[in-house]
């Protein structure tokens, strides 16, 4: 049987992003309320995902300086992703356009202003890639994924095998992911087998949210018949 690649089922879109602002705590500092952060994105010209930051200050005056920092997932410390000022009232706007260090999913934003920080928001994207690959000579399917670093051990975090039944995916299989570097699938590639004898079905891989967390959202590959 011809060896298929299987792709991302969910593209890669900004519908599925996930923004996530944890609750303020009754006890926290009275400087945290000084400054707010909202995150949202668009796609510009070049079909790059941008990310548009607002909030506000509680002094009105304009003219004062405010930072967006981000602190990558998996990584201690963050760095500047933009500067702006406020307006009249206290209000600011900046995004990512000009950032000379990619961002990348599960980054955690704060706005800061004088020293104080806002309340931290998560950005999250679908695990991508993770896609199926049949393997040659054998009733066999390989799950990969492969994240965009190593910040986070995946190694042994759980990937299904699913199959549709009843209209719906029932998990069918679980494995764990194995890092296992190659030229053809990457330095951070992570794989888990499946063996399947029945034909017929109807199956798919799947990253569910134990496997993806932190950085990552659930994802499925695209399906395929057994």
């Amino acid at each position: 049987m011809t060896r298929r690649r299987l792709g991302l089922a969910s593209a890669f879109c900004v519908a599925c992003a996930v923004l996530v602002a944890p609750a303020r705590s009754t006890n926290a500092s009275p400087k945290a309320e000084n400054v707010t952060l909202a995150v949202r994105d668009f796609r510009n010209a070049n079909r790059v995902l941008v990310h548009v930051f607002s909030g506000a200050v509680s002094d009105p005056e304009p003219g004062q300086d405010v930072e967006i920092v981000g602190e990558d997932c998996g990584v201690r410390g963050s760095r500047l992703i933009a500067a702006t000022k406020t307006t009249a009232g206290g209000a600011f706007q900046a995004d990512n356009q000009d950032s000379s260090t990619p961002w990348s999913s599960g980054i955690t934003y704060r706005a800061r202003w004088k020293g104080n920080l806002s309340a931290p928001v998560q950005y999250r994207l679908p695990a991508v890639p993770v896609y199926a690959v049949k393997v040659r000579k054998r009733v066999a399917w390989r799950v990969h994924f492969s994240p965009q670093a190593l910040t986070v051990r995946y190694a042994g975090k759980p990937v299904e095998l699913q199959r549709f039944s009843n209209g719906e995916w029932v998990r069918f299989q679980t494995s764990r992911l194995t890092l296992k570097p190659s030229l053809r699938y990457g330095a951070f590639n992570h794989e888990a087998e499946f063996s399947v004898s029945r034909r017929g079905l109807r199956l798919r891989g799947y990253l569910p949210a134990r496997g993806a967390a932190p950085c990552w959202l659930p994802a499925a590959t695209e399906p395929w018949r057994s």
